[in-house]
């Protein structure tokens, strides 16, 4: 589809007046991505030809020259490519959940949850879904979801896991009540990735039934304000997933700062934990990390496939 698009761009068609102009920079903005997303909303819009052609995953060069040409045209696109691509890989719960798992049997405390760029927040109930990591299994028997990478090295640890409070932020979140807004969570899971499809409808079928909390908001001022207190009896999680290299430099220094001030507060009873699963200095490489306070110890828990497809599992 893509390809369709560059050669309608090139031919000076209906795509060309689309992004002849645009403002910044085409692939920082992920631009590609917003104009594939919006292509295949409107397939699961039911929009035809568009629903048919996707549902056949047709690659004939004359259909989808066509089908590029009739998206550009669509009267909503234009609105639509305004719009940062918006995805909540919901695989990344089990790479994630090998660090819950580890925070808690370090610290032995309820954990409260911050997520940074929640999006819909299917990340945030990654205790509602049922893994296997490995030769270990966490989670309800009866979830809905259940998530199983491909597992390489031992298992974490057992450890009892206790959620005291969950929120999130994001500056674009999903609601979940909103029907389109659900479609373009959807529209950047390609066509042909079935499982993954299927994958993210189960999460926000049971994402539906308890909305997890998500804020609209900046990043900075948000972990400013969630870690100006930690509760006692309590581990502060501060987590993200693909999120970091997203945020401008001055944002990430402000969270830094706020985690180093937080840390001078922990002690035995009150803990506070960073976990990050992010790529490494902008390669294909992802890594899962642990910071832990009051020890401030940071370690390299795993490398992981970007949606969690794998894990190599590096911590004893």
């Amino acid at each position: 589809m893509l390809a369709a698009v560059l050669r309608n761009f090139e031919a000076v068609g209906p795509w060309h007046r689309l992004l002849g102009d645009w403002p910044g920079n085409p692939l920082a903005d992920a631009l590609p991505l917003r104009a594939a997303g919006g292509m295949h909303r409107l397939a699961l819009q039911g929009v035809e030809p568009f629903k048919a052609a996707y549902e056949r995953l047709d690659s004939d060069p004359a259909v989808l020259d066509e089908l590029a040409s009739a998206a550009a045209s669509w009267p909503a696109m234009a609105g639509w490519l305004g719009n940062p691509p918006q995805t909540n890989e919901v695989m990344r719960s089990a790479v994630l959940l090998g660090g819950f798992l580890e925070v808690a049997r370090a610290q032995r405390l309820p954990l409260r949850l911050l997520e940074m760029g929640a999006s819909a927040g299917l990340n945030l109930l990654w205790d509602r879904y049922r893994c296997r990591l490995g030769s270990g299994a966490w989670g309800p028997e009866d979830s809905p979801v259940v998530l199983e990478p491909e597992w390489s090295g031992s298992s974490p640890a057992a450890a009892e896991i206790v959620v005291a409070s969950r929120q999130g932020v994001d500056q674009l979140p999903v609601d979940l009540s909103v029907p389109a807004q659900r479609i373009r969570l959807l529209s950047y899971v390609w066509a042909e990735q079935s499982e993954r499809m299927a994958r993210v409808r189960s999460a926000l079928e049971l994402a539906s039934r308890d909305p997890p909390p998500v804020q609209r908001g900046d990043a900075a001022d948000w972990v400013e304000a969630g870690l100006a207190t930690l509760p006692e009896g309590q581990t502060t999680v501060l987590y993200h997933s693909y999120v970091w290299s997203y945020l401008p430099k001055p944002v990430q220094d402000r969270i830094s700062a706020a985690l180093d001030q937080a840390a001078a507060r922990t002690h035995g009873g009150t803990g506070l934990a960073h976990l990050a699963f992010e790529s490494v200095d902008g390669t294909e490489r992802s890594a899962l990390s642990l910071t832990l306070w009051p020890s401030g110890d940071r370690r390299v828990l795993a490398d992981a496939h970007p949606h969690g497809k794998w894990v190599r599992w590096a911590a004893g």
